[in-house]
C-alpha cells in the first residue's frame, strides 16, 4: 500500500542533515533520534544538559550516549562550556546589541560603498595628499596598474570606512604577501578591520601579528596532520583558530592528533577538538601534563579524562541494558 502525504501549513521548519536519514536511520535508536530533533531544532543555542533531559525525558547517561553516536558520525561536535564561557554566552545578546549600534554610528556607509568618477578622485587626490600617497603607493604594493573601479574602492576605504593611508597599506601589504592581492579581498578585509576598529598604525601591527600567528599555526597544523593537498575546510579552520586562541603548543595538538587517530581510525577535527577543550579547560601546556592525567585516571580506578573512548563505550552499553 502507498499513501499521499499532505503537508499542511506550518509556522516554522528546520532542516536535518540528509546523511542522518539516508545512513543512520536504522543505526540509531529512538533516543538517538529524539536527540538529533531537539539539537538541530534548538541549533545555535547552547544545550543544557538538564533541561534537554527533561525535556527528553533521558536521563543524562542516555543523553550523553546519543550526543557521542551523533558526534561520532559527523553530525555536529560537542565542545563544553566552562564558567566563563557560559557567562560571556549569557552576555552575548546584549554585547551584539551594542555591537550592532555602535558600528551603525560610526559607519553609516559601510554597507553601501560610495563609486568615484575618475574626474573626481582626481580632484580628491590633488587637494590631499595622504590619498594621493595611497593611490600612488597600492599600485608599487600590487605590482600592477590599477583600475579606475579598484581607484575608487580605495577612496571609499579612505572616506567611507574611515581607515588611514598608512592602514590600508599595511593592509594590502598584508594580503599580498598572503597570495591574495585581489580587490575585492582587500576591501572585505579593510572593512571589517574599519567594523573592529583598527584604524590606527598601532592597532592595525597588532591585527597582522595575531593573523601571521594564526597563519603560523595553521601551516604547522597542516603539517602535523598531513593534510598538504587540499584546502581547509571553514569547520576546520574554525577548530584551529580556537586552538590558536588558546595558544595551545603544537606538540598537545600532535598529542590529541595521535590519540583521535589511534581511537577513531581517522582524522577526526570534532575529536580532537574535544580532547584539546578539556585540555585547555585544566590548563594544560605540556604534553606530560595530558599523558600523567590518562594514566592516573587509568592507574588509580579514578575517573578516566573525559576524552577517553573507553567511557564513552561504557556509558553506550549501560544506555542499551537500561533501554
Amino acid at each position: 500500500m502507498e499513501y499521499k502525504l499532505i503537508f499542511q501549513n506550518y509556522s516554522g521548519i528546520f532542516a536535518l542533515p540528509t546523511q542522518a536519514a539516508d545512513q543512520y536511520i536504522n543505526e540509531a535508536s529512538a533516543n538517538d533520534l529524539k536527540v538529533l530533533l531537539y539539537v538541530f531544532r534548538h541549533s545555535g543555542e547552547p544545550l543544557s544538559v538538564v533541561k534537554t533531559c527533561e525535556v527528553l525525558a533521558l536521563t543524562s547517561e542516555q543523553l550523553r550516549a546519543s550526543l557521542d553516536f551523533w558526534q561520532s558520525r559527523g553530525m555536529f561536535s560537542l565542545t563544553p562550556l566552562g564558567a566563563k564561557e557560559r557567562q560571556e554566552q549569557a552576555e552575548q545578546p546584549q554585547r551584539e546589541q551594542e555591537k550592532t549600534r555602535a558600528q551603525t554610528a560610526a559607519h553609516k556607509i559601510i554597507d553601501s560603498p560610495t563609486q568615484y568618477g575618475q574626474e573626481e578622485i582626481a580632484k580628491k587626490s590633488q587637494s590631499n595628499a595622504e590619498l594621493k600617497f595611497l593611490l600612488e603607493a597600492v599600485p608599487g604594493q600590487l605590482g600592477r596598474l590599477i583600475s579606475p573601479t579598484e581607484c575608487s574602492t580605495l577612496v571609499y576605504l579612505y572616506e567611507g570606512a574611515g581607515l588611514p593611508a598608512d592602514v590600508i597599506i599595511m593592509l594590502v601589504g598584508y594580503c599580498v604577501s598572503c597570495g591574495k592581492g585581489n580587490m575585492r579581498y582587500i576591501e572585505k578585509m579593510a572593512v571589517s578591520w574599519a567594523e573592529e576598529g583598527i584604524d590606527t598604525h598601532e592597532r592595525a601591527e597588532s591585527k597582522i601579528r595575531e593573523l601571521e600567528d594564526r597563519r603560523g599555526f595553521e601551516g604547522q597544523i597542516r603539517a602535523i596532520m598531513g593534510i598538504n593537498d587540499r584546502a581547509l575546510t571553514p569547520t576546520e579552520r574554525q577548530h584551529i583558530a580556537r586552538w590558536s586562541g588558546w595558544k595551545m603548543p603544537t606538540d598537545l595538538v600532535k598529542q590529541a592528533y595521535d590519540i583521535g587517530v589511534a581511537r577513531t581510525g581517522k582524522l577526526s577535527f570534532s575529536y580532537i577538538n574535544s580532547i584539546l577543550n578539556s585540555w585547555h579547560e585544566k590548563g594544560f601546556t605540556k604534553v606530560e601534563q595530558a599523558r600523567n592525567e590518562n594514566k592516573q585516571g587509568k592507574g588509580t580506578g579514578g575517573k578516566s579524562p573525559s576524552y577517553d573512548i573507553d567511557e564513552y563505550v561504557r556509558l553506550s552499553m549501560k544506555t542499551l541494558h537500561n533501554e
